[in-house]
């Protein structure tokens, strides 16, 4: 791989993904902030996109255009919605859906699904799993991925939404940009990997436990970038 893109929803996120690098150069497209960079062999430009899925999809539109990544990575914090997780622990996406599409009709589309899309949108999560090879993965967990213009804390919300929609589909997590990336990577052939640190428990955590451990894991996110740039 040689050509790399980075969404990053947050300023905070991508402050800690900027000690990875040294030299680089920034530019602004359409008010979306582009920092052009390199790590080994890789060109690596990482966009800071800002919150939700308009954002996301703008910036991961503007980024394929201007740049012509062969790989997107979606990295960032996500709220853990299963309940074997613990603040901190990593998820790799598998797959993801939308979390607040509703454009269901008998025999129509799916709860998740936007009419002429899939209803969910695979994850290159292979390449994660062969760049870490054998090395220690207690703390990362594969699975799916839901994703929407909710910033969630009520599990009983949550948790009726996977019971109706995706139940037996593995639900690890739930943000806010994922969807929006993968669905328009997906229009430009263009594979994603997302590695989300969990920086809160939905239902569990409170405001101040997000406030202090969204630093903690954006730090600990750039950690595991780290580890997947020198193999992959």
């Amino acid at each position: 791989m040689s050509k790399i893109g980075f969404i990053i929803a947050m300023e905070k996120e991508k402050q800690a993904l900027m000690n990875l690098f040294e030299d680089s150069t920034c530019l602004t497209i359409h008010g979306i902030n582009f920092t052009k960079t390199k790590y080994q062999e890789h060109e690596i430009v990482i966009a800071l996109a800002g919150i939700g899925k308009v954002n996301a999809a703008l910036t991961t539109t503007l980024l394929i255009e201007h740049f012509a990544p062969e790989l997107i990575i979606s990295s960032g914090i996500a709220g853990g919605f299963d309940r074997s997780l613990k603040t901190l622990d990593f998820v790799v996406a598998t797959s993801v859906s939308y979390s607040d599409v509703d454009a269901a009709l008998e025999g129509g589309e799916l709860y998740g699904q936007v009419p002429g899309m899939p209803f969910e949108y695979k994850c290159a999560y292979e390449l994660v799993k062969n760049a870490l090879g054998n090395e220690s993965v207690e703390d990362i967990y594969y699975g799916k991925v839901l994703s929407g213009d909710q910033f969630v804390v009520d599990y009983n919300k949550t948790s009726d939404i996977v019971e109706k929609h995706f139940s037996n589909q593995n639900v690890l997590a739930f943000e806010m940009e994922l969807g929006a990336v993968s669905q328009i990577a997906y229009l430009m052939n263009v594979p994603v990997i997302a590695l989300k640190c969990i920086s809160d428990i939905i239902g569990e955590s409170n405001l101040t436990d997000y406030n202090t451990f969204s630093y903690i894991a954006s730090s600990k996110m750039a950690k595991l970038v780290e580890r997947v740039l020198k193999s992959i």
